[in-house]
């Protein structure tokens, strides 16, 4: 992880999401719930996870070094934003995308 992302994690109040769900990152990529794109950040991916909180894993992509983590959190009233981002389209539950590539 860069360590920019670890400052920002300190400045935006995430660092004790982080602390608390960084072990289950590899489950969260692995495996997310969700997934979907910040219309703000076109090179970039979201992933969801539902822990004990809705855990966001934000996923950026720089054309020179790779996928990086941007950012780590959790959302307040997770459920209604999720609902609120499956139906406009932001997200779509994982295994959207895993059945269209067995198609």
């Amino acid at each position: 992880m860069p360590p920019g992302v670890l400052k920002h994690l300190k400045k935006r109040g995430h660092w004790g999401d982080f602390e608390r769900y960084y072990h289950e990152i590899p489950r969260m990529i692995a495996e997310p719930d969700y997934a979907g794109q910040n219309p703000k950040e076109p090179n970039s991916v979201e992933l969801y996870k539902i822990l004990s909180d809705h855990v966001i894993l934000p996923i950026k992509l720089n054309i020179e070094t790779g996928l990086f983590l941007s950012s780590f959190y959790t959302l307040d009233n997770g459920v209604e934003k999720i609902q609120k981002r499956l139906r406009t389209g932001r997200i779509y539950p994982f295994s959207f995308f895993t059945n269209q590539a067995k198609s």
